[in-house]
């Protein structure tokens, strides 16, 4: 029997050609997607690990409170080589009218303990120098030797006032790489950070003080850094001491934080320390495990991730598999009755097919195999010649482990899906070899408990689906634990409905494909005969259309989900940010006078009111028509700001900035413009911080336990407003979209005149046009302030909803794009299914189709019939999978963010119907050598016996 397996594989290689590629891709894909997480994560380590440099010991910022200076009292102990706490914060780089916003992080003493390394110049090293990125200079226009001017706003440094910093370019480093999110833009020495005014103090309120993330330890050449090295207890001993001196003098500055706590004793507190950061430090490579597993969430995830779309390629591969098989089958009729005759039994009939089987899954799987390493190896070796920068792993190294499950995984689905035709090959009784040799027929009978069960599933699924959708949509759940036993129901019922559908698949999709191809009855002799062929086997028609199908579905699916969540976003955006783009910043000073914070907060607490610094000076009149007459915006809105008075419910005097604008003009920047409707005289509007501050002063004191307004959406309460020229009997409404609007008050112009003797515009309010770029805007903005800025820490930012919208959309692209990318293997795989199903077909049918050339159809008419059939198989699949899809996305997109109020579901009309034409393309390509093959039957033929 083993010599007839073989026999038969190789009369039936050029058919089986078909399924061996199908489970050959799939195979391929999901040893790609296997190999893809170890590289992810290997390559994620490595690019992690580059912060640390060549650090052998690093020990993280929770411990030590981001302070730099923690570094001195570790520099000198035995064994170490040296210490560094790198530090960052943001400053304006200008050379000219050129000017920039930069991450600018401190010098390291030593070149062994620098992350980003200079590859043009040298490092700063001395007061006064400064490293760019290459990106920052090139904007800049500046090389090396070149001055330029550092600045910090005037809330970043220690007295409010700027300290602009003339530098000197002394060295340049790469910082152009994608995926390196870590690398700064700028560097300094620390005497040139501090003479240009910056604290070092990690706990100052200035917001821009210097911040290390962790302390990066070399250690001198042979010196042991193990867990129980001598380093280690040393410098967890030091450390302790350092904590334990930094609470002794919180607690002398800052008595009331502590109050009601504990005796402080300075050796219990040392012991106390050195204790919990002998388990915290670090080696580098156990720093960028645990900061990479941080960023990617878990290597199980991306490998679930891979599986999954590996899972359905094979599942759509188990379908072609079994389609070719059944068609083999019912083509060997009489050969397998003819063996019966002769003595083999159903069970050796069965192992036949099996054994075919196998061999055929073994092959490609073994060939997949070799070519999914050979295309991540591809992929690795551009990585690295486009991005020399990324640690990218030079070879795959896929453990045997993995490699012997991809090739099982193969195996095993073709093997799964020859066992429906084996059972077949079965049935065929010896008297089926005394019957003349006509056109095998594959049975299309399905029982009536299947269809029952069909429908009964698809409901059932669906219902379940749609009842999660709406609890989602209409129970917000704060602890979540509800919302995600509705999701896990919603895709219970996913599951549920898309087996229904599937099972269901042989009495739907033949009836579909029977209504769909009444209209082609009339273009001519060839598609008469395709509409014909397509119905006349309705299991297979329905085998081939649904690997179709699950491709089609999938991709449509994640297109409308794509496509809603876009929009939601969008609505999302404008609700947390409400206005397109903002030129400038109101300066947002919310606080108690001296004499206001002992009364709110009592007379021992330490005051920490007074007013913060000014951000920027007011925007002059150039600067407002400048930005009005910038194209791609439609409509501006100038913000005027001043300092008023609002007494809180005991009467306590809370200072805060008020901002105003002209109602109308508000209007039409707003995207909710009924807002600017509320903007009447003695009508001010106000934000959650503003109202939890007029609930109860003590809002401002230290520990106090802040707690959201008890006031809901337009509630509204009285107060006396007072500003430097008058006071005005006001009704102030809390509108939570104040929230994000950028003002703690809200007034109209005349309003703000009443209180105000000289309110100075702070902003500029725009709308986007329709179509318009909001990052060319933006730009465009940007420069145009930069130009028109009096100082370099005049330099106003530019940002807003448009923005932060375009940003959330490519990124969402992005993941579409991904995702299309991977599904793409499946539809391919299907689309080999109908290539092979066409092709079988035409064996099938040879005679049949040598009667038809015999009686005056043309070779053209021949390979039309083909074409009529690939895309009308095609076109159902494409069309029932699009419908199916798009239930899915909307109700997938409901599950995971129906709680949302900007919650829309979209449809891409235009992208499905896309999806549509290119499955219909597909089918007539896929029909091409099928219909060659069929085109080159000689009307002789028809005159041939057996």
């Amino acid at each position: 029997m083993f010599r007839y397996t073989l026999m038969q594989l190789r009369s039936s290689l050029r058919h089986l050609v078909a399924a061996g590629l199908a489970i050959m891709i799939a195979t391929a894909f999901l040893t790609a997607g296997l190999s893809a997480s170890g590289v992810v994560k290997k390559t994620t380590i490595q690019m992690v690990s580059a912060d640390f440099a060549q650090a052998d010991l690093v020990v993280p910022s929770m411990w030590w409170y981001g302070g730099i200076d923690v570094a001195d009292v570790v520099r000198d102990l035995p064994g170490v080589e040296a210490a560094f706490a790198p530090a960052s914060t943001t400053a304006v780089v200008s050379n000219g009218d050129t000017s920039q916003y930069v991450t600018l992080g401190q010098s390291a003493p030593v070149a062994s303990l620098e992350a980003w390394p200079v590859d043009q110049g040298r490092e700063a090293e001395q007061t006064g120098e400064a490293v760019l990125g290459t990106s920052v200079a090139d904007r800049l226009g500046i090389g090396l030797g070149d001055t330029f001017t550092m600045t910090f706003e005037r809330w970043q440094t220690t007295d409010g006032q700027e300290h602009p910093a003339t530098v000197t370019l002394v060295g340049l480093f790469d910082d152009s790489q994608p995926f390196i999110w870590s690398v700064t833009q700028a560097r300094a020495t620390l005497p040139t950070m501090v003479e240009a005014g910056v604290s070092t103090d990690p706990t100052s309120s200035n917001g821009s003080a210097l911040w290390a993330e962790n302390l990066l330890v070399k250690a001198q050449p042979g010196v042991d850094t193990g867990v129980d090295s001598e380093l280690r207890r040393e410098l967890a001993a030091v450390l302790g001491q350092y904590l334990a001196d930094q609470e002794a003098a919180d607690r002398l500055a800052h008595p009331d934080w502590y109050d009601g706590q504990d005796t402080f004793d300075y050796d219990e507190s040392v012991a106390y320390y050195q204790a919990d950061l002998s388990s915290f430090i670090q080696t580098r490579d156990q720093a960028a495990e645990e900061r990479a597993a941080s960023y990617l969430g878990s290597e199980v995830v991306l490998t679930l991730i891979g599986l999954v779309f590996a899972g359905l390629s094979l599942l759509v591969a188990s379908l072609v598999i079994a389609n070719t098989f059944q068609v083999l089958i019912a083509s060997r009729t009489r050969t397998l009755a003819l063996l019966r005759c002769v003595g083999a039994t159903k069970d050796q009939v069965r192992q036949s097919v099996l054994m075919e089987s196998l061999l055929v899954g073994l092959g490609a799987s073994v060939l997949g195999l070799l070519l999914g390493i050979g295309l991540v190896q591809a992929g690795l070796a551009a990585a690295g010649h486009r991005f020399p920068a990324v640690p990218v792993p030079h070879f795959v190294g896929l453990p045997v482990w993995l490699m012997f499950l991809a090739v099982a995984a193969g195996t095993g689905t073709t093997l799964l899906a020859a066992l429906a035709p084996a059972r077949l090959a079965t049935r065929v009784a010896p008297v089926e070899a005394l019957r003349p040799q006509g056109a095998p027929v594959v049975r299309a009978g399905a029982g009536r408990g299947r269809w029952l069960a069909s429908i009964i599933l698809t409901l059932a699924g669906v219902a379940l689906l749609a009842g999660a959708v709406w609890y989602q949509m209409n129970h917000p759940d704060p602890d979540y634990s509800a919302s995600i036993n509705a999701t896990v129901a919603g895709l219970t019922g996913s599951a549920i409905a898309a087996i229904g559908i599937l099972i269901g698949a042989v009495f739907w999709l033949p009836r579909v494909v029977g209504w769909l191809t009444r209209p082609l009855r009339r273009f001519g002799a060839g598609a008469r005969l395709a509409a014909v062929n397509s119905v006349r086997h309705p299991r297979r028609t329905a085998a081939t259309a649904t690997a179709l199908l699950i491709g089609v579905t999938l991709v449509s699916a994640m297109t409308v989900a794509a496509a809603s969540v876009a929009k939601t976003l969008e609505r999302e955006t404008y609700t947390y940010w409400p206005i397109d783009l903002q030129v400038g910043s109101i300066d947002l000073n919310l606080w108690l006078d001296d004499d206001a914070y002992t009364q709110a907060c009592g007379p021992d607490a330490e005051v920490w009111g007074g007013a913060s610094y000014p951000m920027w000076p007011a925007l002059t009149d150039n600067e407002i028509t400048a930005v009005r007459n910038i194209d791609g915006l439609t409509a501006t809105a100038v913000a005027y700001s001043a300092t008023v008075t609002v007494p809180d419910a005991a009467g306590i005097p809370v200072s805060v900035t008020a901002a105003a604008v002209d109602p109308e003009a508000l209007r039409g920047v707003l995207a909710e413009p009924e807002v600017a409707d509320l903007l009447a005289d003695g009508i001010v509007l106000m934000d959650g911080n503003l109202a939890a501050a007029l609930d109860n002063a003590e809002w401002f004191c230290p520990y106090a336990v802040y707690e959201q307004p008890s006031l809901d959406r337009n509630s509204q309460i009285q107060r006396t407003v007072t500003g430097d020229a008058g006071q005005i009997e006001a009704t102030l409404k809390y509108l939570p979209v104040m929230d994000q609007i950028g003002a703690y008050l809200l007034m109209s112009q005349e309003t703000l005149q009443t209180l105000a003797a000289e309110a100075q515009p702070e902003a500029v309010w725009a709308a986007l046009a329709q179509g318009a770029n909001p990052v060319d805007v933006a730009d465009e903005a940007q420069d145009t302030v930069t130009e028109l800025a009096r100082s370099d820490s005049d330099i106003r930012p530019v940002y807003g909803a448009a923005i932060s919208r375009a940003d959330t959309l490519r990124a969402i692209d992005a993941m579409l794009l991904i995702g299309l990318a991977l599904l793409a293997v499946s539809v391919l795989v299907a689309l080999i299914g109908v290539a092979n199903t066409l092709s079988l077909s035409v064996i099938e049918r040879r005679k049949e189709t040598a009667v038809l050339r015999a009686l005056g159809l043309t070779r053209g008419q021949t390979r039309w019939m083909m074409a009529v059939e690939g895309m009308v198989i095609a076109g159902v699949a494409g069309l029932s999978g699009l419908v199916v899809g798009t239930v899915y996305g909307w109700g997938g997109v409901g599950l995971v963010i129906g709680y949302s109020d900007a919650f829309t579901l979209a449809l891409p009309v235009d992208r499905l119907l896309l999806i549509l034409a290119l499955a219909v393309a597909a089918g007539l390509v896929a029909s091409v050598l099928p219909g060659r093959r069929a085109a080159k039957t000689p009307p002789a033929a028809a005159l041939a016996t057996e």
